[in-house]
């Protein structure tokens, strides 16, 4: 059986890693970017416009993107898409929050 080779010391602790939001509800991104940094991760950038998704994903180079499925413009299907051209693809996490209203009579 091989033996991991890496001590905990060598690896890079996850919470420096780069997260890159794309959302186009603001409030969406402002309970990931709380939850996010409550949890101790310090480098969050947020994009609501997913037309500027691509740019800010190349000159960000972030590790992880959470990814909205259902916005306007660009979806996150086509934003996938997109970011598979770039020169380093990272992992995606891809999500759609439901709200439902109540409406009153």
């Amino acid at each position: 059986m091989a033996q991991d080779t890496y001590s905990y010391d060598d690896k890079m602790d996850v919470t420096d890693g780069k997260i890159l939001i794309i959302d186009d509800e603001s409030g969406n991104i402002a309970i990931l970017e709380r939850v996010l940094k409550g949890r101790g991760f310090k480098n969050i950038k947020s994009v609501s416009d997913s037309r500027l998704a691509v740019t800010t994903y190349k000159d960000y180079c972030p590790d992880l993107v959470l990814l909205d499925l259902n916005m306007p413009h660009v979806n996150g299907f086509e934003v996938i898409n997109q970011l598979k051209s770039a020169q380093k693809f990272c992992r995606v996490v891809t999500r759609t929050l439901c709200t439902w209203l109540k409406q009153s009579p």
